[in-house]
């Protein structure tokens, strides 16, 4: 770089600051574009990747991960402050509220006895109706939208309602299951049967020639590889798309192979050896007699590839 060994540079917090700044603005996408414009005009990228990588990574949520009472109880924190700030929400009430909100302690009960936890539940649920009612009369901002939204799916998301009236958490976990107030878009997700993460997926592809990454999608952590498979094509420029991508066994469902033949690619990754939950049947559970097959003329030459067995 043309300096001397003793320079210092900048420091470290400068490039995390420019991200910032990229992201405040909207402008990542850009910066990542013209990366790989400055490639292809320095011959680096070939103007066509005909053959590209399709692989997903885990990214770690920022937020906290918290149980049902925080997560109701600072949603309806975070809408009253909203709110408060413009209105005095309190006088719109119809009853006064089971819980200060005020405060960033949690409620001061016996968490070891079932019944103070219960009690305090269904005093959380009952509060959350009434602000979602009271916020719902009302003209709201787009951040009081989104905030009204996120205590909704809050409020019943881990609730079971009774014969009498009163609500108890329900057993299992909820599809699609927010997991923080901080980051409600964060998500439990798990890579393995033994390796789970809660944030968020970060999909690439990459050409492999040169190792350049051609595009990127980010999603939630419990969204599946394969859902980013056809937007990690789609969303690329004409002149960058691939003719052949290589991936992993999640990317290889039958849709996407269905889906990359509308589009004349190649998906080269293996087949699923299991019994899927949805009933299809693996390959295992196929005999194909290629001989018989030629010899009575109903496959003219095997293409492995058109046979979904790539």
């Amino acid at each position: 770089m043309g300096i001397s060994i003793a320079e210092s540079g900048f420091n470290y917090s400068a490039l995390s600051r420019f991200r910032a700044r990229l992201l405040l603005h909207k402008k990542e996408r850009t910066a990542f574009e013209e990366i790989l414009n400055a490639a292809i005009a320095k011959g680096l990228l070939p103007g066509n990747c005909a053959k590209q990588i399709m692989d997903s990574t885990y990214v770690l949520g920022a937020g906290a991960v918290q149980d049902t009472y925080t997560l109701i109880r600072l949603a309806i924190s975070r809408l009253l402050k909203a709110l408060g700030k413009r209105i005095d929400i309190n006088t719109l009430l119809s009853n006064p509220l089971n819980i200060d909100y005020n405060t960033k302690t949690k409620p001061k009960i016996n968490w070891e006895d079932p019944s103070e936890r219960n009690k305090l539940l269904n005093e959380l649920y009952q509060d959350a109706l009434q602000v979602i009612e009271t916020a719902e009369k009302l003209k709201l901002t787009p951040k009081e939208q989104e905030l009204k939204d996120v205590l909704a799916i809050l409020a019943v998301q881990d609730i079971e309602q009774q014969a009498d009236g009163t609500v108890k958490i329900k057993q299992g976990v909820a599809k699609d299951r927010i997991i923080s107030t901080t980051d409600p878009q964060m998500r439990h997700g798990r890579k393995s049967s033994t390796r789970k993460f809660d944030g968020y997926k970060t999909h690439t592809a990459m050409e492999t020639d040169n190792n350049f990454i051609t595009e990127i999608k980010v999603t939630p952590g419990n969204i599946h590889d394969s859902e980013a498979a056809a937007p990690l094509v789609d969303e690329q420029p004409e002149e960058r798309k691939p003719d052949k991508v290589l991936c992993d066994m999640a990317y290889g469902t039958g849709q996407n192979r269905e889906e990359m033949e509308k589009r004349q690619i190649r998906m080269i990754c293996p087949v699923t050896t299991d019994i899927r939950r949805n009933g299809c049947f693996p390959k295992t559970a196929f005999i194909i007699d290629l001989p018989t097959i030629q010899k009575e003329g109903r496959l003219k030459k095997y293409n492995p590839a058109a046979a979904g067995l790539s």
